[in-house]
């Protein structure tokens, strides 16, 4: 069972992957949420430097974070995943 704050900030970065296409979008959504403690906004240059500016440093910050790791794996392991994928 996750604690308070790590149910937050799983919940964090999950919002993250799934709003990551809504990144620069004027929406309540993506405002007034937050993966860390003191900051308003989600900060999506996470997940979207290994999405769409690729490199080592992107993917190994990507992965340093045991939660979208974790994400990662689920999907990858997945049927659809593995469908998309191929």
């Amino acid at each position: 069972m996750l604690k308070e704050s790590q149910r937050t900030e799983f919940t964090g970065m999950l919002a993250l992957v799934v709003l990551s296409h809504r990144h620069n979008k004027e929406e309540s959504i993506t405002k007034n949420r937050s993966h860390k403690k003191g900051a308003n906004e989600l900060d999506f240059t996470l997940v979207r430097d290994t999405m769409y500016k690729y490199s080592k440093k992107a993917q190994e910050r990507f992965f340093k974070n045991a939660y979208l790791a974790f994400l990662f794996i689920g999907f990858a392991s997945s049927p659809d995943g593995l469908n998309f994928i191929n």
